[in-house]
């Protein structure tokens, strides 16, 4: 692995690490169900093993993330580290997302948590209709609170 790849993976590893703890799973439940040993997949949350796109496909998938706006957002995470600046990392990575808009609002429903039940059928409804849901649930968390 050069320096790119291994500081990326040490992103990537930490990201998948929260999102297995914020699904309350183990490393042996999560190793279990994509056919790899516990100790694999903590090797993948430490930056030390790099993991497959497809294992990555998997392991996002299991946690309920979009695959595009994870590496999108670790990418993003290594160029704005300060201890590693590279020309490949700064360059805007191309996501699932063409619009603009659609991609910021898809950003903010992968980012809060009470919108990720709803971030699958982003995918394929308009800017106003995310932002029509975005309003809608925090409409309704306001009278929970």
């Amino acid at each position: 692995m050069n320096d790119y790849e291994a500081k990326l993976y040490k992103i990537i590893g930490s990201m998948l690490r929260e999102a297995r703890l914020e699904c309350g799973l183990t490393l042996e439940q999560v190793g279990e169900k994509i056919g790899v040993i516990a100790k694999t997949i903590q090797r993948y949350e430490t930056g030390e093993r790099k993991v497959s796109i497809n294992k990555l496909m998997e392991l996002t998938a299991l946690f309920g993330v979009d695959y595009t706006l994870f590496m999108n957002s670790a990418k993003r995470k290594l160029s704005q580290d300060d201890d590693f600046k590279d020309e490949n990392a700064k360059q805007e990575q191309p996501g699932y997302y063409i619009e603009g808009e659609v991609a910021e609002i898809a950003q903010e429903v992968y980012e809060r948590p009470e919108l990720r039940m709803l971030f699958s059928a982003s995918k394929n409804v308009s800017a106003e209709d995310l932002k029509a849901v975005i309003a809608l649930v925090d409409r309704m968390k306001k009278e929970d609170d």
